[in-house]
């Protein structure tokens, strides 16, 4: 059985390797080992082996990109149009399923509504602690301090 931080490592790492992210396989790799990120391994030690293992599953999600591994992996759209959003989105079935129902439609209008909620937002407000204070903030966006 694989170590918890062994298991989120890889996740971690598949995702980033997926996405052709350069640091995913020293950040995992490091993390797998169970060391701190800045600490590098002796030259010439033997991977351990729980970090050997975390590398060959790396490697293997490395020779493809992510699209591809959408396209391979996610559920039919024919039979599971569903599955098919939730993955391709990167919801959980349930939240994709929550979306249908809300929206009466499996089609397009989910599929919208599953892109725009996996956007990235645009940040317009950001309030560092130490740098502004509640009082300044809510004179700032005119609301109220809590």
């Amino acid at each position: 059985m694989l170590r918890p931080t062994a298991v989120r490592s890889g996740r971690f790492g598949a995702r980033r390797a997926a996405a052709r992210c350069v640091s995913a396989a020293t950040h995992t790799d490091s993390v797998a080992r169970g060391g701190r990120l800045d600490r590098r391994p002796r030259p010439g030690r033997a991977r351990s082996g729980i970090a050997g293992f975390v590398n060959a599953v790396l490697r293997r999600v490395a020779e493809q990109d992510e699209a591809a591994w959408v396209d391979e992996l996610a559920p039919d759209p024919d039979t599971d149009p569903i599955g098919n959003l939730a993955f391709t989105h990167a919801h959980p079935r349930w939240i994709a399923q929550a979306f249908a129902e809300a929206l009466g439609s499996r089609g397009e209008p989910l599929k919208l509504a599953l892109e725009a909620d996996d956007a990235r937002p645009a940040v317009h407000l950001v309030a560092r602690p130490g740098e502004v204070s509640a009082d300044e903030l809510a004179a700032i966006t005119g609301g109220d301090v809590a």
